[in-house]
């Protein structure tokens, strides 16, 4: 309703995109490549497996060997999330080589020019939010809450809701909101799935322009700013505030419902 709401008004203020850049290169892209030789199935799927399979390996192969085995140590080393993805990028150029025409510097640096800003603002929100946890604002915010009669799912929602606002992260509001809240849960009778989905629901909301999320919209959909913000960011609030609105209902036939005992 909202998003038709916001088309409604750009409509009426002649204020619309019409994506016809990317549209063209999408199909000048399907053209130059019918008569060219394109990659079978397995072997563009291989270009996503290789770093997973080598994170499962490092993971669970050091499990499974235990730590005198001499090849433990080569397992986390592959297995570790940076050599992983740096050793599937390089698979990925050596395979998609054929099927290319551009050279893959060519590629890796118009895809570095693509993604520099998402990358720099993903860095200073995770830096910002170790900042946050390290000075124990977090807690501090949590425990001021705490001391209001606020209901248990409106308090998840609300701290998951200010820290990601803080630092951008939804997985650092969602972790952290949980660490925190986790025996206030555990006390208040209230079922711990919706409590998880009321933090999640906090999570998903506001997403700023310390969020690299926002500017990935923003950039690979060539939308301003603004319209960012009203379309991405006020949306997921409304998002969330919807699924708050729903488990707050769910929770009122806690012993009713199945699974959230």
């Amino acid at each position: 309703m909202y998003a038709k709401f916001v088309n409604k008004v750009d409509h009426k203020n002649n204020h619309t995109y019409s994506f016809d850049d990317i549209t063209l290169e999408e199909e000048a892209a399907a053209t130059s490549e019918v008569t060219k030789e394109k990659p079978g199935f397995m072997k563009s799927l291989s270009t996503l497996l290789v770093p997973i399979v080598l994170i499962l390996l490092g993971s669970f192969g050091s499990m499974a060997l235990g730590k005198d085995s001499s090849i433990t140590p080569f397992l986390k080393f592959i297995g570790d999330k940076n050599v992983a993805m740096l050793i599937g990028v390089i698979y990925a150029a050596v395979i998609s080589k054929k099927y290319i025409e551009k050279g893959v510097s060519d590629i890796m640096t118009e895809a570095a020019d693509q993604v520099g800003l998402v990358l720099l603002i993903t860095g200073a929100g995770g830096a910002y939010g170790k900042v946050l946890q390290s000075t124990g604002i977090a807690d501090y915010i949590a425990t001021s809450l705490s001391g209001f009669a606020i209901p248990i799912l409106v308090l998840c929602f609300l701290i998951a809701q200010i820290i990601r606002c803080a630092q951008g992260s939804t997985t650092v509001a969602l972790l952290t909101t949980a660490s925190i809240l986790g025996s206030t849960i555990a006390a208040s009778g209230v079922s711990p799935v919706l409590c998880a989905i009321a933090i999640c629901a906090g999570g998903i909301g506001l997403s700023l322009p310390n969020d690299s999320g926002f500017w990935a919209i923003s950039r690979f959909f060539k939308i301003s700013v603004a319209d960012t913000i009203r379309g991405w960011t006020v949306g997921g609030f409304i998002a969330g505030l919807t699924i708050l609105i729903t488990v707050s209902i769910l929770s009122l036939f806690q012993g009713v419902l199945p699974g959230l005992m």
